[in-house]
Formats: C-alpha cells, sequence, structure tokens
C-alpha cells in the first residue's frame, strides 16, 4: 500500500505535527521518532521495522512528491561532547570507530554511484549522514515489491527460474566489477520485480560491504549469511587472512541461498563428511565437498556452475 506526500498512515499530517527531534545525552534514553518528526532535511511519516537498524518511510523536506526509505543505524553510535568528560579514552576509541564506518560506507557510494552504467540492478542509497549521535541512510522507495524471502518459487517453472539467477547473477557481478564484496547476501536482501519478460533480481542493503580483500575489522563485521573464509577470519589472525576475503565470498552466500530456495527439499547444503557437518569453519581448513540438489533450472551447466561457487576453497569458484 503507497501512502500518499505528505500523508501518514492515519491521514494528513498537519504542521503542528511536525517538530525536530533533538537527542539527549548518551546517559538517558534517545528521543524516539514520532510520525511527522523534522530531523535535518527529511520529514519522518512511517516506521516500517525495526532490528540492527531502524527503516522508515519518509521524504525530503523539500520533494514531499518523492517518498524515501530512511534506515538510521542503532550502532555504531558517534559520541556526545558530554562523554569525553566521563571517559575521554572511550571517547576517542568510540570517535576513531565511527570514522571507520564513515570512511568504509562513503568509499561504498562513491564505487556504486547511480550514474555509472549499468547499475540499475543495484538499489543504491541517495545519502549518507548523521543526526547528532545516529548515522542513517537514505534510499530510493520503491512500491508494490516482495523479497525473495517473502516469494513463493515453488511454481516457477526452468524459464522463470534461469531468468531470475541470471539477473542475479548480473547485479552480482555489478558490485563485482567496483571491486565490492556485498557481504550480506541473503534473500531478505534481493527484491523480485516484476518486467515484461518476467521476475527479475535486483541488490539491496550495501551497509555491511567493504572493497575486495579488504574488510572491517572483525568486532565491526557485518552479515548474516557466513561464507567458510569469513568464520577462519574471525576466529584468527586478521592480518593474515583478510585478503582472503573477497568477491568470491559473495557467491558462497549466493549459492546457499538459491540452494535453500530452490531445492525441492528446502534444505541448506551437506556435505560429505558428516562428522564435522556442524563447524563450517572446519570443513573450509578440510577442504570437503558439499553435496549438491537439483535446482529445478533445467540447465545443466548453470546448474554445475552454482555448484562450483559452494566449493569451500573461495580460489575454486567461478567468477560472476
Amino acid at each position: 500500500m503507497s501512502i500518499a506526500p505528505g500523508q501518514g498512515p492515519d491521514g494528513p499530517i498537519k504542521k503542528s505535527e511536525i517538530k525536530t527531534e533533538v537527542v539527549a545525552p548518551r546517559e538517558q534514553k534517545e528521543a524516539k521518532l514520532r510520525r511527522g518528526a523534522a530531523v535535518g532535511d527529511y520529514i519522518y511519516i512511517k516506521k516500517i521495522s525495526g532490528g540492527k537498524s531502524d527503516s522508515w518511510l519518509g521524504h525530503h523536506k523539500d520533494k514531499p512528491e518523492e517518498q524515501l526509505f530512511i534506515k538510521r543505524f542503532n550502532a555504531p553510535k558517534y559520541p556526545l561532547d558530554a562523554e569525553r568528560v566521563i571517559d575521554e579514552k572511550r571517547y576517542n576509541l568510540a570517535i576513531e570507530a565511527c570514522k571507520s564506518f564513515e570512511v568504509i560506507q562513503e568509499t561504498i557510494m562513491a564505487k556504486l554511484r547511480s550514474e555509472l552504467v549499468g547499475s540499475g540492478s543495484l538499489l543504491q542509497a541517495v545519502n549518507f549522514d548523521r543526526d547528532e549521535s545516529t548515522y542513517f541512510k537514505v534510499y530510493p522507495f520503491v512500491k508494490d515489491v516482495q523479497t525473495f524471502a517473502e516469494t513463493d518459487v515453488r511454481f516457477w517453472g526452468n524459464k522463470q527460474r534461469v531468468l531470475f539467477v541470471r539477473t542475479l547473477l548480473l547485479a552480482l557481478s555489478e558490485l563485482h566489477r567496483r571491486d565490492v564484496v556485498h557481504s550480506d547476501i541473503k534473500s531478505a536482501n534481493i527484491l523480485v520485480i516484476r518486467k515484461p519478460a518476467g521476475l527479475v533480481a535486483k541488490l539491496i542493503d550495501f551497509d555491511d560491504a567493504y572493497v575486495s580483500g579488504n574488510p572491517p575489522p572483525v568486532d565491526q563485521l557485518g552479515g548474516d549469511i557466513f561464507s567458510p573464509e569469513m568464520l577462519v577470519y574471525e576466529e584468527n589472525d586478521e592480518e593474515v587472512l583478510a585478503k582472503e576475503l573477497t568477491c568470491a565470498s559473495d557467491l558462497f552466500s549466493l549459492a546457499f541461498v538459491l540452494h535453500q530456495k530452490f531445492s525441492p527439499k528446502s534444505q541448506s547444503p551437506r556435505w560429505s563428511d558428516g562428522e564435522h557437518s556442524d563447524d563450517p569453519g572446519k570443513k573450509a581448513l578440510l577442504g570437503l565437498k558439499p553435496e549438491f540438489e537439483d535446482l529445478g533450472l533445467g540447465m545443466p551447466l548453470l546448474q554445475s556452475r552454482i555448484q562450483q561457487c559452494l566449493c569451500l576453497n573461495p580460489r575454486e569458484r567461478p567468477t560472476t
């Protein structure tokens, strides 16, 4: 359901409802955004979801006709000046972490600028900024779409499955051509877009992305779907293993997601050595091979390439 510009879920927003949000010191609980709140250049209309970030429907104060999707990050929080007096060392560490976060986000946004040719399969942020202690990102609002997680694919035929997989690989290749690792490939971060030719894919949520071979420190890693090399990176020396976290990591996650959605039993991939079946990190070190079910694509070569993406050694995986 779409909401008209200047409207809230319960009717028109009155000028009296528009108010600037004031963020309290860290010792106090931060003020909650409410319907009609004006923060910086944006009017917040309706909260969509929570979790590691709060998602809102809103618009720019000068363009009420253009609906926007606004994500407010719960972490990191930029420390307020009052906190410096309480604990200067902790304050400085927080500043350092925030500056690192800013560099990563701004670097990825620069690499994914929409004016670059072939960027139509990536839903890119139009702004990244900070409101007091809280960082936020602004995206175009896409109406009337589902995520891959919400989509029932049981009745998709071979042709539709192949079209979707190919457009998903195209989206990922646009990302990888710019040397960017998405790092959070999962069905909830893939939009299903209806086109005349059928249903196609669009990638979203680059908040956890990083430059290939240069991931953030372990304590700043995001993303829900792992790759074996990611687990090894978390458990061992960061400097030695950081270079192993490349675009190949996305391919493992992508094959994992396709297997979960398209296999008849909707199960995760299984590995041939049951002894270590609950420890992907050990699988990576042992070089075990996964067993793989048919994805209903009707194309043995494409099926084989997706299967190769589940190789535990990233160097043995194909490229997009």
